[in-house]
């Protein structure tokens, strides 16, 4: 049920068994696999694979990793501490994170205070990650604007993204242009919202 790697040292198992097995991964062997490795991409790998299994656990792996300079570790530490409700300590993650230039942490700082009201701050954070090209940070930067009524410059974000294929952006500024009365150009992007596929935004 085993095969080879690569590595002399690695096994893996047969395709199989992985699919059809649902048996939790128990704390030791996460700990094992602690003991055999300090390398911080190989950390973000195991708290990747811990993140959803075993939360407690995977935050301390992110943290071994980020203590060691992984702006990545970082930035998965925000998302799993926002996950976890714990806001003031993601916050101070994705900072790090986006002070060391890491966009999947600076749009999700964005977010984070969006959804905290603060509208001001959160509208930097989304300008700074779409002006690095986050298409996802230019759509939500257009959706921030419309609720603040900036309707002229969300306009003008949310056509952008939406030009750059962001099937929420199109959606969004069709309803924009309904809600301004510009019926005959929202009837032409709204189809077209429907017919596009949605965008994976990688970190």
């Amino acid at each position: 049920m085993l095969v080879p790697t690569q590595d002399p040292n690695a096994w893996d198992v047969f395709d199989y068994l992985t699919d059809h097995t649902h048996t939790t991964v128990p704390d030791t062997t996460w700990h094992t696999a602690l003991q055999h490795t300090t390398d911080p991409d190989e950390l973000l790998t195991l708290g990747f694979h811990a993140h959803k299994a075993a939360p407690v656990i995977a935050e301390n792996i992110y943290r071994l990793a980020a203590d060691a300079g992984h702006t990545g570790a970082t930035a998965n530490l925000g998302n799993l501490l926002a996950e976890a409700g714990r806001t003031d300590e993601a916050e101070a993650a994705f900072r790090l994170a986006a002070d060391a230039g890491h966009t999947g942490a600076t749009i999700n700082l964005g977010n984070l205070l969006a959804e905290a009201g603060r509208t001001d701050e959160a509208e930097n954070f989304y300008r700074l990650a779409a002006d690095a090209g986050h298409t996802g940070a230019t759509a939500n930067l257009g959706l921030l604007l419309a609720k603040a009524g900036r309707t002229d410059e969300a306009e003008a974000a949310l056509r952008l993204a939406a030009d750059a294929g962001h099937t929420g952006a199109t959606a969004n500024l069709g309803l924009l242009l309904a809600e301004a009365g510009r019926t005959d150009e929202a009837e032409i992007l709204l189809p077209s919202a429907r017919r596009r596929r949605p965008q994976r935004h990688g970190d």
